[in-house]
């Protein structure tokens, strides 16, 4: 039995007309995926096109309209991408190739149906590319497996845009080519339609998976790595430095006498000290240091390729900033300090260890006065031994 492109326009209408329906079901189980109604409507806006084409075989006039909706799908869905991505979605963009595609058809009477199709091709293949482009490299987009193979959909759709239409067209100016080539990019839709509304779904699930991942790694108050966040991170960049040889330390800091801020002041002027602390922190670091809250106002630190003195130092500029910006917070003058305890990685040493040693420097700062920084006792050098005196 050979299907004709009537036949295969009614069943990628149909087709498209479910995977719409699962997608509205999906995006009822992940509420948090408004982006996704944007891909539904690219599915509706094929359904119409391919009822279009299919109702309209043999009639030259509405072949480019039907043309012009299909440019529709690649248009939305790029806009649901951009959408994802939490980027600005302009209505300009999403209608500037359709009436492209339009003034392409409706320039040439005698031509339409074959400048519609060219030129459908080369701008649908430029939004799916776009989409391509955007779902993998712009760094806004969550990092779900998901997107790859989405990608490469809308890559090979976008070739062979490019390959049906206008190559085949060109090589024949005959009725019969240009059909085949229209049934050719009709199937090959119906296939881009099935397998993406597969990998949508599943991005929208890895989606949530990763919102429920960092949602119980963070600290629901700053934004940075919660006790539980930190310590599996910490456990790893541990690991790694122990198989490298490289050195690592971790540090403990505790704001002094915040819970008089808190009496003073109030409980908002406490977090809005936490929050100026992290920004302070943060900033002073290196990029690849770790950083978070393990307590109401103590926080960890573990610097990669750090020695005991290069730590020390480390901590020592984090200390120095927040003397700087914690003498005034909000227009008061609480001249919050802040001491901590630094620890350098020695063989067999675990991270509970390191933190241990790291809260007994914590409290060597704090007996000595606070708003100091303390090295852990195992890290300070000894005594000279017999044989260092002989050298």
């Amino acid at each position: 039995m050979q299907l004709d492109l009537t036949t295969i326009s009614v069943v990628s209408a149909f087709c498209a007309a479910i995977c719409g329906i699962l997608l509205v079901l999906a995006r009822c189980r992940y509420p948090e995926t408004k982006y996704i109604w944007w891909w539904v409507a690219a599915n509706v806006a094929f359904v119409m096109a391919s009822l279009l084409l299919a109702r309209c075989y043999d009639h030259g006039l509405l072949h480019p309209i039907s043309f012009v909706m299909m440019t529709f799908h690649p248009a939305l869905i790029w806009a649901s991408t951009r959408m994802n991505g939490a980027y600005l979605v302009t209505s300009l963009v999403i209608f500037a190739g359709p009436a492209f595609v339009a003034l392409a058809a409706f320039a040439a009477p005698e031509a339409r149906m074959h400048m519609g199709g060219t030129a459908h091709a080369f701008v649908g293949s430029a939004y799916l590319l776009a989409t391509a482009y955007c779902m993998v490299f712009h760094p806004a987009q969550p990092t779900v497996p998901a997107r790859w193979p989405l990608a490469g959909l809308c890559i090979l759709h976008a070739l062979a845009l490019v390959f049906s239409l206008p190559v085949l067209s060109f090589l024949s100016d005959a009725p019969s080519t240009v059909h085949a080539a229209a049934e050719t990019l009709q199937f090959e839709a119906l296939l881009f339609i099935l397998g993406s509304t597969i990998f949508v779904t599943a991005a929208m699930r890895e989606r949530r998976e990763v919102c429920q991942r960092v949602r119980a790694e963070t600290d629901e108050l700053t934004g940075i790595l919660n006790r539980r966040g930190f310590l599996e991170r910490a456990e790893r960049t541990l690991k790694r430095c122990r198989k490298d040889g490289t050195p690592c330390a971790v540090a403990l800091f505790d704001l002094d006498y915040f819970k008089e801020i808190n009496d003073t002041y109030g409980h908002a002027m406490g977090d809005n000290a936490l929050k100026a602390f992290i920004t302070t922190a943060q900033r002073s670091m290196r990029a690849n240091d770790l950083f978070g809250r393990v307590g109401g106002e103590e926080f960890a630190a573990l610097f990669p390729g750090a020695d005991a003195p290069a730590a020390l130092s480390l901590a020592e500029r984090v200390r120095q900033s927040w003397v700087r910006v914690g003498r005034k917070i909000d227009g008061c003058d609480v001249n919050s300090t802040m001491s901590g305890g630094v620890v350098a990685l020695r063989d067999g040493q675990s991270l509970e260890e390191l933190l241990a040693l790291a809260d007994q420097g914590l409290y060597l700062a704090k007996k000595a006065g606070r708003n100091r920084i303390e090295l852990a006792a195992n890290d300070k050098p000894g005594p000279p031994t017999s044989q260092t005196c002989l050298a």
